[in-house]
């Protein structure tokens, strides 16, 4: 819609018929031959009309508004899908009065990641550049989902608007693709509830995605509605002939209902559903191991905070964690099609199942290597925290031997200072002279001393002695055991082992 027929869209109005009125401003030619990284943003109104800010042109504000106006029923189609899909639509619901913002809401962001092609590594993309920036825009809170379909941003204040135009112009500076970015306003009541219609919006859309192919449909639908029922119970399943050993619940997991006709659709036609499901599986797993990347390689570059050993731990059990889910599912997927159901599949198919399967090897060992290098990385740190406290052990023992040096010193002194010392005049009727105790301390701290000297001699004689007794024994024992061995090989050439038996 808005790659072949609006440029600058200026009076977007929700009219009681349930359409919404789109206007241009420029030309087709200039739509097409426009900046390719130009983001067009849509503000809602307060009256309920919709009224366009180009940041990605020089010029700003509102435009002069040409006869010609275009309906679209989004009962039915949501938005129409460009014929360009370079072209990406974003919508940003507002959340409250307080206009804070939330990016994408998940089915929203289902529709789009399925129409438009929204490569989950793009969402990622959006999300390194908006926490790079996050303090300059004015962002309070940014997450993923869980399954990483969705990224939801809030604002504290000033003009999300043109914060988000500028986070968008960033992120597309490298992508060589158009964003239109709608705003709705949380008084545009219509527009809110003509945007979330009860009628599935994926209908009519991937016909015109993937003309001419009946079983395109068919799989996208469901894969959208798959999960739930597999995650139901036993009896569930079984009534409905699902196939246990495909463990489909592991191919389904970013997938969020599924109703009977479709799970009977795809038991009758298992293999029309496996190339879609496995290019949306590549790509999940694919987000998970950039986001692990994005994660570990800041941790891995500090070895000296506790923090960081943590973290990295923690990382290393996820990458873990999803690897080894990765390979059950991959595993899985090669058990469900069988031999037999190998012979039923065109060349075509198969060659594309077999692409899929050679993208999902790469991507599993480039994840291995990853998991290595924070394997590898966590031994190194390991290392390195036991080489410290080694140091700090050898500097405090060093620090206990002057200790315990100055013990053997000044305990003597101190022993004998206090026997001389005592006042002995009531016992003896006379004190103890000075010489005496002067004599006598110099006498018992000389002798300590040279006691301790011996015993430390004795005892490296003790040490050298074993060391050259070792040697001694080492030589005796090699030479003896050359001896040996060409003994026994003489005798096995002299007595055969069936003779000596």
């Amino acid at each position: 819609m808005f790659a072949n027929y609006a440029d600058y869209l200026e009076g977007i109005k929700v009219q009681n018929s349930g359409y919404i009125q789109f206007t241009r401003s420029m030309s087709k030619d200039n739509w097409e031959n426009a900046n390719p990284c130009d983001v067009y943003v849509v503000d809602a109104l307060e009256n309920g009309t919709l009224g366009l800010r180009s940041f990605g042109v020089p010029q700003h504000g509102h435009h002069p508004i040409p006869p010609w106006n275009i309906l679209v029923d989004l009962n039915k189609h949501l938005l129409d899908q460009p014929s360009d899909l370079s072209t990406r639509i974003i919508i940003v619901q507002c959340l409250s009065p307080s206009h804070d913002l939330k990016f994408a809401p998940v089915h929203v962001m289902d529709f789009l990641g399925v129409t438009y092609d929204l490569d989950p590594i793009f969402l990622w993309s959006i999300y390194e550049s908006i926490k790079n920036r996050a303090e300059s825009v004015d962002v309070d809170r940014l997450s993923f989902s869980a399954d990483y379909l969705a990224l939801h941003v809030e604002f504290q204040g000033g003009s999300p608007v043109r914060a988000w135009a500028t986070i968008t112009k960033k992120i597309i500076n490298h992508h060589c693709v158009k964003i239109v970015v709608i705003f709705l306003n949380h008084r545009c009541a219509k527009l809110d509830r003509e945007l979330y219609p009860t009628v599935n919006p994926l209908k009519g859309l991937i016909k015109e995605r993937l003309p001419g192919s009946n079983y395109a449909w068919n799989s996208q639908i469901t894969l959208q509605n798959a999960f739930e029922v597999y995650n139901g119970s036993p009896g569930d399943r079984a009534a409905l002939g699902a196939p246990e050993s495909a463990h489909i619940k592991f191919l389904f997991y970013a997938w969020k209902s599924m109703d009977t006709e479709t799970v009977k659709r795809f038991n009758e036609e298992p293999v029309e559903f496996m190339t879609p499901l496995l290019t949306l599986f590549r790509q999940a797993f694919a987000a998970d191991l950039q986001n692990l990347r994005s994660q570990y390689r800041p941790i891995a570059e500090k070895t000296h905070a506790t923090e960081s050993h943590e973290m990295l731990l923690a990382l290393w059990i996820q990458a873990r964690r999803d690897i080894e889910t990765f390979s059950t599912t991959t595993r899985s997927i090669e058990a469900y099609i069988s031999k037999k159901m190998r012979k039923q599949i065109d060349g075509f198919k198969l060659s594309e199942i077999g692409d899929a399967m050679n993208d999902y090897i790469r991507i599993l060992a480039q994840a291995r290597e990853d998991e290595a290098y924070m394997k590898d990385r966590l031994s190194v740190n390991v290392g390195t925290l036991s080489l410290i406290e080694s140091r700090n052990s050898i500097a405090q023992s060093r620090s206990t031997g002057r200790v315990t040096f100055l013990a053997f010193i000044f305990l003597p002194l101190s022993l004998v200072t206090s026997f001389f010392g005592m006042n002995i005049q009531e016992l003896t009727g006379n004190g103890s002279s000075g010489n005496a105790f002067c004599a006598a301390a110099v006498c018992t701290t000389a002798f300590t001393i040279f006691l301790w000297g011996l015993i430390n001699f004795i005892l490296r004689l003790v040490e050298a002695w074993k060391e050259y007794d070792r040697e001694i024994v080492e030589s005796r024992y090699e030479l003896d055991d050359c001896t040996l061995t060409r003994i026994r090989e003489t005798w096995k050439k002299v007595v055969p082992e069936k003779k000596r038996r």
